[in-house]
């Protein structure tokens, strides 16, 4: 296992490669103006209805988003055309651009485009099974800890990587009477090593949760279904000795320019698209299935301490 520590080079070029998060499936609600031309107009400028999504590997390959294409097509009776971004930032520009009506986002890149351009609105996030909306990092620490030297996963991942790097820039103590440090794992599975085979080195890690603090608040501790859980099934003794501030799970998105009949469109087709059809569904968040609710874009606002200054 190689283990770098993060610099604060390393930790501005992370923000972008950090969007890369899971992304969600459906929509419960819009949040999309009635102000705007008239859904027949639209329909005739439009012509297609154009969604993007980033096409990586297995996990959300082109081919299985397309099955939220022609689900969308049969809902909306209208064309509809995929946009394989290359990765989030060309995901950003297409929706921040207009080039593209509709998009499947991680919370930091739907910050981003907010900011950018102030001309996207998030309709709705997923949930897991249990109907949690939010991720959380946490630092579970064993009862005699080595130091204060904390692994924290890849400098780009989103919530091992920057939100601890973010903690430390801010002089969080992380609970520790002595000063921390972070050393950033290769992956994240340089990370479960790490919490399997050093019994005393604490972790970050994450789980998800309903809203902040919850699971330390309520006395549980987080699911198998998560990082935090999966660690704590090898590492019992651990405890949660700190957590963040709670990130929404990222959303479904419209351009501004979209009117409000489509937003209410997809919001009834996608609301029901897990029973309606259940392909389509697992195409693009295989790895969340539960229900969705309503987002706004103020559930997102906390992601942009990690864009910077303007």
């Amino acid at each position: 296992m190689v283990l770098s520590s993060l610099s604060s080079c390393q930790f501005r070029a992370a923000v972008i490669a950090a969007m890369l998060a899971i992304a969600p499936p459906a929509f419960a609600q819009s949040e999309t103006s009635d102000v705007g031309p008239s859904l027949e107009e639209w329909r005739k400028t439009t012509g297609i209805f154009r969604i993007g999504a980033v096409t990586r590997g297995d996990s959300l390959s082109a081919a299985r988003v397309n099955e939220l294409v022609l689900y969308l097509q049969r809902e909306l009776s209208m064309p509809v055309d995929l946009f394989e971004a290359r990765d989030a930032t060309a995901m950003v520009d297409a929706i921040a651009s207009g080039e593209i009506d509709y998009a499947v986002m991680s919370g930091l890149a739907f910050a981003t485009a907010q900011k950018l351009c102030g001309c996207v609105q998030a309709i709705a996030s997923p949930t897991n099974a249990v109907g949690e909306t939010h991720i959380e990092t946490v630092l579970l620490a064993p009862p005699n800890m080595a130091d204060g030297v904390l692994i924290a996963g890849p400098a780009e991942d989103f919530a091992t990587g920057l939100v601890p790097a973010q903690a430390l820039k801010s002089g969080t103590s992380f609970s520790l009477s002595t000063r921390p440090s972070i050393i950033n794992a290769d992956s994240l599975d340089d990370l479960f090593s790490v919490a399997a085979g050093d019994l005393r080195r604490p972790v970050f890690a994450w789980h998800y949760t309903r809203n902040a603090g919850s699971a330390v608040a309520d006395g549980s501790s987080p699911k198998p279904d998560a990082l935090a859980g999966a660690i704590l099934g090898v590492a019992p003794d651990h405890t949660i000795i700190w957590q963040s501030d709670t990130y929404r799970i990222g959303p479904h998105a419209i351009h501004e320019s979209v009117p409000s009949e489509i937003g209410a469109l997809l919001a009834t087709a996608l609301s029901a698209m897990r029973r309606a059809a259940p392909l389509a569904f697992d195409s693009v968040s295989p790895g969340l299935s539960g229900d969705f609710v309503r987002a706004t874009s103020a559930d997102y606002e906390n992601y942009q301490i990690f864009l910077g200054a303007d």
